[in-house]
């Protein structure tokens, strides 16, 4: 997405009404406040708002900050790849740090697509992601997807 990148215009003439064919200069009107209207903190919006809009789309195997929970600790995301083991859960992160879970979702490979971990289940297969706190280990339990690549895509605060 491309930003947008205001620029202060330049004074051409003063503002001008004309009353019974005499053309007068108008005063323009006063202002006062602590954010004035200029281009300069139109720009520093717009680059507070681009910043959040671009984070907020990064998918990446290394922690990156996405915003703000509502007890006002910094979100984090990051994406973990994995490779199911022949039991029916693996542990995929354990982080000492990990505060709170707030979101997952991800998906495990199976013969010629995916399957969303959560998203598909039957007697014979299914798949979520836990966190356990007390172990601060995050596990995914699994049926029929045994030796299967898959990503979990986490989003957390810490300690």
């Amino acid at each position: 997405m491309a930003k947008f990148v205001w620029q202060d215009g330049t004074l051409v003439s003063k503002a001008k009404v004309e009353i019974g064919g005499t053309i007068y200069e108008v005063d323009p009107e006063e202002y006062s406040g602590s954010t004035p209207l200029s281009a300069s903190n139109l720009n520093a919006m717009v680059n507070n708002i681009y910043d959040d809009m671009t984070k907020s789309e990064v998918y990446s195997s290394n922690e990156t900050a996405i915003g703000t929970w509502i007890n006002g600790k910094t979100i984090y995301r990051k994406v973990i790849q994995f490779t199911t083991g022949s039991s029916s859960s693996s542990v995929i992160y354990n982080d000492n740090n990990l505060d709170t879970l707030i979101n997952t979702t991800g998906f495990i490979s199976y013969g010629s697509g995916y399957h969303k971990i959560g998203g598909y289940a039957n007697s014979d297969y299914y798949s979520l992601i836990q966190y356990n706190t007390s172990e601060k280990k995050l596990y995914i339990y699994y049926k029929g997807y045994s030796s299967k690549d898959g990503y979990a895509i986490i989003e957390y605060t810490k300690n």
